[in-house]
């Protein structure tokens, strides 16, 4: 009997529904980007970030040190895909209070708090100064 409870729970734990959470922070460096929902499902962490205002030459970097990731108890978290995104070296201007949305993996239940970034942004600022980065740190959810 129990080894088929743990069977029907497993089946049911892979079929859960997305587990929404409204969050407001900023961006870093008064950048005017606030990450304002965190959607967790079991194939990926979703984030929507809103625009406060409009912004010109926006583009996200796919895959490398550039490319951002969530970062959680020193693991990173890959990018996996967007939407209302431009990849580099395409570049698009969002009008204000627009919704981009970043896919991640998934971040296990018991993460808590995780920071935004990108390899590079976070490690030296000062030799992209031409270029301006969206950093999140220490997002806390439920």
């Amino acid at each position: 009997m129990r080894v088929s409870f743990l069977s029907f729970a497993a089946f049911v734990a892979g079929f859960m529904p997305a587990v929404a959470q409204q969050v407001h922070q900023m961006a870093e460096n008064s950048v005017p980007v606030a990450l304002v929902e965190v959607i967790r499902r079991q194939q990926n962490t979703e984030i929507h970030l809103e625009t406060q205002a409009a912004l010109k030459n926006v583009c996200w970097t796919l895959q490398g040190p550039n490319s951002p990731y969530l970062v959680s108890e020193s693991r990173r978290y890959r990018f996996i895909s967007g939407e209302q995104i431009t990849y580099c070296p395409q570049k698009r201007g969002y009008a204000s209070h627009e919704i981009m949305v970043l896919r991640f993996e998934p971040l296990p239940t018991t993460v808590h708090e995780f920071s935004v970034g990108g390899e590079n942004q976070m490690a030296d600022p000062a030799s992209h100064r031409n270029e301006t980065f969206w950093n999140f740190l220490r997002v806390k959810t439920n």
